[in-house]
């Protein structure tokens, strides 16, 4: 179906497409994309993912703890060495501490700085939004918590918008895309990418979708219109027909009645002519 509605002008590929497929933002007519939930003849077209720039705050703070020991030491080796005159570093306070703890302890710490950011990653990763040709289907993914997933049919999206509010969303092009639906219900898709290129896609496809909605009624209501009149047409030549068959019914009673009767008269006349012959021959 993704072919169709290419030669139709309704979805159209976004601009810079494959930068935003190569960063997992925009994926138009994913090939062999499915999930659990899909339908017989449901086709995935387009996959969405937050934009890419949501995933700094964390990578930001990920650099920051890994960076943190190594400035922490630093600082307080200065401190140590010109206030303190090395009384701590060099003193008896951590020259106690034995220093097979401190391999595991670093190794520790790393471990949760790659959890945190793991964790951060795969959040935005599995945190989708998917558009058939049938439904629109929001994923909130979490680790810890789980997953929560929204499903709206698409001829139930009646009011589409876009917001872009702040000075990194208008820099970055991106923001949250909203619409109403027919139970008055209002659903966000946050921080994505390409926001006027995903509400006319939508909105285009929504109403493509409805038309062939129509289009498939009417056709089948067509078929019972036919038969309905068909079958008052027949109605209407049924008392003829009737008729007909009155007429020319063999099994009529009154009809093989008189057929026999006028039959049984020729053979009658017939024998009174064969006799009236035979004594107009012995007269003489």
């Amino acid at each position: 179906m993704i072919e169709e509605l290419k030669q139709l002008h309704i979805i159209a590929d976004p601009k810079d497409k494959w930068l935003y497929k190569v960063l997992g933002m925009i994926n138009v007519d994913p090939q062999n994309a499915t999930f659990a939930t899909q339908n017989k003849d449901e086709e995935v077209i387009i996959v969405l993912r937050k934009h890419i720039i949501n995933n700094f705050p964390w990578m930001i703070t990920a650099i920051i703890l890994f960076i943190l020991p190594l400035i922490l030491y630093g600082a307080l080796s200065l401190y140590d060495h010109f206030i303190n005159s090395d009384a701590l570093l060099q003193g008896g306070i951590l020259s106690g501490f034995n220093q097979a703890y401190i391999l595991p302890l670093v190794l520790f710490y790393l471990l949760l700085i790659v959890s945190y950011a793991y964790f951060k990653f795969v959040h935005w990763y599995f945190d989708i939004f998917i558009i058939t040709n049938e439904r629109y289907i929001s994923i909130d993914f979490d680790i810890l918590r789980g997953r929560t997933i929204t499903d709206i049919p698409l001829t139930d999206i009646i009011d589409i918008s876009e917001k872009v509010l702040g000075v990194f969303p208008t820099l970055f092009g991106y923001g949250n895309i909203e619409f109403k639906t027919t139970s008055e219900k209002l659903s966000i898709v946050e921080n994505v990418p390409q926001t006027v290129w995903i509400r006319d896609s939508l909105g285009d496809l929504i109403k493509y979708i409805r038309h062939i909605k129509v289009v498939k009624s009417k056709d089948n209501i067509k078929p019972d219109i036919i038969v309905k009149r068909d079958r008052e047409e027949k109605e209407k030549k049924l008392p003829e027909e009737s008729i007909k068959k009155e007429k020319i019914n063999p099994m009529n009673p009154s009809l093989i009645t008189d057929i026999v009767g006028t039959a049984m008269a020729n053979k009658e006349k017939k024998k009174g002519g064969q006799l009236s012959n035979n004594n107009q021959t012995k007269e003489p």
